[in-house]
């Protein structure tokens, strides 16, 4: 029903990765979609549950849906920590300045990451969201891709093109991210 072309771009320089997803509308109809740049974090010493050592911070103020108890709320600490199982989105305010994501994510062994986000929309800012995921036991152990105790070794942080985007006929949309080493 729909056509477009989708360019997955990965660039690699020292201790930065970019990658990059650009979707055109290459048919005669407007649709919406979404995307998120599913990236998984190795964290050192099975600590992923420590508060200490695994922690996302950078997102305060914005809102949160918690698909795990159904509820939505404001964020208002300094850091997200993974005490259990976790799958949150959440969404810029409306107020931010730059609509662009930028966390930095403890991994572990006082080892630390920043990922960015960009989003645009035919040539325009795009809020860029965050999905916080990590299935703790249970659901680790229910998965058949999963192995039953890799949920302390990793947390996935994924920006995203959430808010419903809509590309007319030959525009573009795209979601860039950067994963450095700190």
């Amino acid at each position: 029903e729909f056509d477009c072309t989708c360019d997955y771009t990965v660039r690699i320089n020292g201790t930065k990765m970019t990658t990059s997803l650009e979707i055109k509308n290459t048919g005669s109809k407007a649709f919406e979609f979404q995307t998120l740049q599913h990236t998984y974090l190795q964290v050192e010493g099975k600590s992923a549950q420590d508060p200490t050592q695994c922690y996302v911070e950078g997102l305060e103020g914005y809102g949160v849906v918690d698909k795990i108890t159904n509820t939505e709320y404001s964020w208002e600490k300094k850091a997200v920590t993974i005490p259990d199982n976790v799958d949150r989105v959440y969404n810029p305010p409306a107020d931010k300045v730059s609509s662009n994501l930028s966390v930095t994510v403890a991994v572990g062994e006082g080892k630390k990451v920043k990922i960015t986000g960009k989003g645009l929309l035919e040539g325009n800012q795009a809020p860029v969201s965050c999905v916080l995921w990590n299935p703790y036991k249970d659901k680790a152990a229910a998965m058949g891709d999963f192995g039953d105790d890799q949920y302390v070794d990793m947390i996935c942080v994924e920006p995203g093109l959430l808010s419903g985007s809509t590309l007319e006929p030959g525009k573009r949309g795209s979601l860039t991210q950067v994963i450095e080493m700190l």
